[in-house]
């Protein structure tokens, strides 16, 4: 399924369109939660990234443009942006089956 990227307005909460489930990962500049669509009851995954300072400004931007440019079936799809002056909030599809890099190691 293929979603519409936009940049929504910051003002608009997350909240009314989402159900936050649970804590799925974290990172230096980020945190994962699984959410669920209002709506359609759809899973996604939010990543929340921190934007304060250079570095975390670069990292997210570098990460959102990726993003933006990639349509593959490998690649996980962006659905949605939310921004804040601190934070950027990514909706993006949900993988699930565990985290990739174990698999690598594993083989």
């Amino acid at each position: 399924m293929k979603h519409n990227v936009s940049i929504t307005d910051p003002c608009v909460h997350m909240g009314f369109r989402y159900d936050i489930k649970a804590l799925i990962g974290r990172g230096s500049f980020s945190r994962v939660i699984r959410a669920e669509h209002r709506n359609t009851r759809q899973p996604f995954a939010i990543k929340f990234l921190e934007v304060k300072g250079r570095e975390g400004h670069g990292a997210c931007q570098v990460e959102l443009g990726v993003l933006r440019r990639v349509n593959h079936s490998n690649i996980i799809l962006l659905a949605e942006v939310f921004e804040t002056q601190h934070r950027v909030y990514l909706v993006l599809e949900l993988a699930t089956g565990g985290e990739l890099l174990e698999r690598v190691v594993a083989r």
